[in-house]
């Protein structure tokens, strides 16, 4: 048996002694990349989208754009200023800035005095979003069957006469008091 150091571990260990770490000792036929990726491009491989980030190939997830919106960055995207606080948090889920950029902005709108005016828009729009919902809640209440059966087996009827006509007529009536009052508001 021929125990022996081969020509190749020869060849590596002589571009180590010269520094050369990264010279190859041997040569490969038959292979070539035909599409070479670079910084930030995007492409679909194998039913996945990828990209390449900092030079590290990185699969894209279909929930990206929603940790993209609900996670907060390190520095404001207005400001630059780090955000780290449990306010810069809570004003990142509303405002998408961090507490000074909404304080700056606060003081602009008091100094000009539109500070009311804006506050009284997000509360006539807030109000106007809990109205849909309950209406729609109504609305799915109303045509939703109202029997249920027990654990014995008996079915019961929760409607007990109700009568659907009369109870939307009411709920009409109340919602467009609401409205009413938001407008006046």
């Amino acid at each position: 048996m021929k125990k022996g150091i081969s020509e190749s571990k020869v060849q590596r260990m002589r571009n180590i002694v010269k520094g050369d770490y990264t010279k190859s000792t041997s040569t490969q036929v038959g292979y070539t990349t035909d599409d070479v990726k670079s910084e930030g491009d995007v492409w679909e491989e194998g039913n996945k989208i990828w990209t390449i980030k900092n030079g590290i190939k990185q699969n894209i997830s279909k929930m990206q754009s929603v940790r993209d919106i609900v996670n907060m960055p390190l520095s404001c995207p207005n400001c630059g200023k780090i955000m780290k606080g449990q306010f810069d948090k809570h004003h990142w889920k509303i405002n998408k800035k961090c507490l000074s950029c909404v304080s700056v902005e606060e003081t602009k709108l008091r100094n000009s005095g539109n500070y009311e005016k804006k506050r009284k828009e997000l509360f006539k729009l807030s109000k106007q979003l809990e109205i849909s919902d309950i209406v729609e809640q109504f609305n799915e209440w109303i045509e939703s069957n109202n029997t249920f059966v027990t654990e014995i087996g008996e079915v019961e009827d929760w409607e007990g006469g109700l009568n659907k006509s009369e109870l939307k007529a009411k709920f009409k009536k109340e919602l467009l008091d609401w409205q009413k009052h938001l407008e006046d508001m």
